[in-house]
């Protein structure tokens, strides 16, 4: 019977090694995809921070040469 419990918990110690790699991995995944949204977001908002003021500036007359 001692052998039994002794490999019912490598057992339980395998699965429970195993779940923890897979949570890990799944929780890495996320961290990626939460970094890939956050900086297309910061993308976006400098496109349109830049769009902004490049509309408002008026363009720029040709320079005149002064001699």
């Amino acid at each position: 019977m001692t052998a039994l419990t002794e490999q019912h918990k490598q057992e339980v110690a395998a699965l429970e090694a195993s779940f923890e790699v897979e949570e890990v991995h799944h929780t890495a995944e996320i961290d990626k995809k939460l970094d890939e949204t956050h900086m297309d977001n910061v993308h976006q908002a400098h496109r349109s921070l830049l769009e902004k003021v490049s509309s408002k500036w008026k363009p720029l007359n040709p320079p005149f040469c002064v001699l």
